[in-house]
């Protein structure tokens, strides 16, 4: 019992500080400093934090002295990753700028995470890649790059204001994505519609938040 209890701790402390790789970066601290240089963010196991603050790790160059940085002290990061993408059937690598901010993901509101804000306005559409177990679901450590964008996070959540953001494409949601979503932006009957007729689904979630701040927010 003792040595599977062990085992068990060593898969805990393993997953919590399982990292994204160095990548150039900007971090925004609270107080209007900007850090220049490399920095990467931590992933998290699904379901509940074990108690552990989220930091962030931050050097000036490769082999610099490294500090971390409480989530709560940022901002937001700005990454300069690298991201491949075919053009002609070849794949070629391009440089994109993504950006990660800080947000409360528990009604208590007493630790922030990073998350990727992959659509910004009245409702805001993140994303974030949390572990399984001890591997993650999406994109991992020693990625070449910040993993980006719905195909590589498993995590999509979206957020109205000042609320705390509403996961939706979790598998153990007992609602599904079609009811949610109905209920969720039930104050625009314009992109009800579309839910309702099967105009946009589950894999539209970008395109439903954009319409949402385009169409249902004047």
């Amino acid at each position: 019992m003792k040595q599977i209890l062990t085992i068990t701790l060593f898969l805990i402390i393993n997953v919590t500080y399982a990292q994204y790789s160095w990548t150039p970066a900007e971090v925004h601290l609270k107080n209007g400093t900007v850090l220049k240089g490399e920095a990467k963010v931590p992933q998290s196991p699904s379901g509940l934090i074990i108690g552990k603050k989220e930091r962030a790790r931050f050097r000036k160059a490769k082999k610099q002295k490294k500090q971390k940085i409480d989530a709560k002290d940022i901002s937001y990061i700005t990454f300069r990753a690298t991201e491949k993408e075919k053009v002609n059937g070849k794949k070629v690598k391009k440089i994109v700028t993504k950006k990660f901010i800080t947000t409360y993901l528990r009604k208590k509101r007493k630790n922030p995470y990073f998350v990727e804000l992959l659509v910004d306005g009245k409702v805001k559409l993140l994303a974030r890649t949390v572990t399984t177990g001890n591997a993650s679901v999406g994109a991992g450590p020693g990625a070449s790059s910040i993993p980006s964008g719905v195909q590589s996070h498993n995590q999509m959540l979206v957020v109205k204001g000042n609320d705390i953001p509403e996961v939706f494409n979790n598998w153990s949601l007992s609602k599904s994505f079609k009811k949610r979503a109905i209920k969720y932006f039930k104050d625009c009957s314009s992109l009800v519609s579309k839910l309702e007729n099967k105009t946009y689904k589950k894999k539209d979630l970008e395109a439903i938040v954009k319409y949402y701040n385009n169409s249902c927010t004047k």
